[in-house]
């Protein structure tokens, strides 16, 4: 299995070759897209052929390298209409070349190339490509059982759109691109200012994961294994919440302190809450796709030793004091996402 992020990204690029579309490609785009949607809902070879000959710029394919053939690909039509509605589907007259907006009208991927990370892939690259070119925002429409994908991928539900292509009612799901226009929340500061005593962010690939430390929670010494569902055995293994964990690129560590004297139990409710509240500020400013680790078991959240993370190295990297000769306790948490 690949460890993280990045090695999903190298692996790709080394799979596939990811450009713009080419004329003699429109018969592989049209049977892919046949492939992948239904009749009602799927782009004839007609339409297909309108798009790649008025916008070969507004399609990004990715390219098996062994094969030679598109595995899969993402297509759409600028303009500055804000809303997609039916005609982007059927007439690409639509198309403003210098619109600030991208309707996305398909995200193909063929089924065996499917949960490789392609179709995130094909979004990312789309995106900051379009983000080069000026655009605004990226616009969808998706059925219900795509919004919690696109959520993950960074896009904004903004519930049943205009659209009722083939018959169905659509989601209508946005993503802001422009860089001026964008939340650009400072993690940082909004943590210390909540509370925390210290925050900072660090790449995941520096986390230091120790199985032997699994050994703490079957010795149940908070009292939790085998009773809450975010604790070992049903957290799942230490490799399968490692793997977990290293899906997320960027982590925000979360440090309180109390006095020795104090209930360590409250200090520890207080950091998850505070944990808690700031992940749903990610929320708004865009991070919608959130693992947290608590400081032991909270709500459905699996705590740092469950994850068997070395806390000592972590604060190590990030320039905190884990043990300190004092009267302090320390406590962390943390809040992994996508940069």
């Amino acid at each position: 299995m690949l460890d993280n992020k990045e090695e999903v990204k190298s692996a790709l690029k080394e799979k596939y070759e990811f450009r713009d579309i080419v004329p003699e490609e429109i018969a592989q785009t049209a049977e892919i897209e046949r492939i992948c949607f239904p009749p009602n809902e799927a782009c004839t070879y007609e339409h297909m052929s309108d798009r790649i000959r008025k916008a070969p710029d507004l399609f990004l394919v990715a390219v098996d390298k062994e094969t030679g053939k598109i595995a899969g690909f993402l297509n759409g039509l600028a303009t500055d209409r804000e809303h997609l509605t039916d005609d982007f589907f059927e007439n690409a007259d639509t198309h403003e070349p210098d619109g600030d907006n991208v309707m996305l009208l398909g995200l193909d991927v063929l089924p065996e190339y499917r949960g490789q990370g392609l179709a995130r892939a094909l979004m990312s690259r789309y995106r900051e490509r379009e983000k080069k070119k000026g655009r605004k925002k990226l616009v969808l429409t998706c059925l219900d059982q795509k919004v919690e994908m696109y959520e993950k991928f960074g896009f904004t539900d903004h519930g049943i759109g205009e659209s009722v292509w083939g018959g169905e009612p659509w989601h209508e799901m946005s993503m802001e691109i422009e860089a001026e226009r964008r939340i650009d929340m400072d993690l940082v500061k909004t943590a210390l200012e909540m509370g925390f005593s210290d925050a900072a962010v660090m790449d995941t690939t520096k986390l230091v994961f120790v199985p032997e430390y699994r050994q703490f929670c079957v010795d149940n010494l908070c009292g939790n294994y085998d009773l809450n569902p975010a604790c070992p055995p049903e957290s799942g293994t230490v490799e399968e919440m490692k793997e977990r964990a290293l899906r997320y690129p960027k982590t925000m560590v979360l440090q309180t302190m109390c006095d020795q004297a104090d209930d360590p139990r409250k200090a520890k409710l207080n950091q998850n809450k505070m944990t808690e509240k700031l992940a749903e500020e990610m929320k708004k400013a865009g991070h919608t796709d959130l693992l947290l680790m608590s400081a032991g078991p909270y709500k459905h959240h699996s705590c740092m030793s469950a994850y068997c993370v070395d806390a000592q190295k972590m604060a190590d990297a990030v320039g905190m004091d884990c043990w300190k000769n004092d009267s302090m306790n320390r406590f962390f948490s943390q809040i992994l996402f996508f940069d």
